[in-house]
């Protein structure tokens, strides 16, 4: 019986289609602007508790403390330029296993 029934439901189109509630598109709009506005926020918190955590207990000043924070900006890029080019290197080393 449950066959059948699937059978009709296939005939009739699919079971996205059948519900009369969906759920997506324009609804979730709102959600996602949200979402990418309150990315950053908590990041806003984090450096200024950061400098002054860095300021009292390793006793830093501010230029030696935001050196610090700021360090990993250049490591990303590097990270960007390794990620580009590990396919590159993969296809060389292949080449140099077949031709040896």
């Amino acid at each position: 019986m449950g066959l059948m029934a699937s059978e009709s439901i296939m005939e009739k189109g699919d079971l996205r289609n059948s519900s009369k509630n969906p759920k997506g598109g324009f609804i979730t709009l709102p959600f996602i602007i949200a979402n990418e506005a309150l990315e950053k926020v908590p990041s806003y918190a984090l450096v200024p508790t950061m400098m002054l955590y860095l300021k009292t207990n390793y006793h830093m000043t501010m230029a030696a403390g935001y050196t610090l924070i700021n360090c990993g900006r250049p490591l990303a890029i590097l990270l960007l330029f390794w990620v580009l080019l590990s396919p590159i290197l993969t296809w060389v080393v292949f080449f140099i296993n077949i031709t040896c």
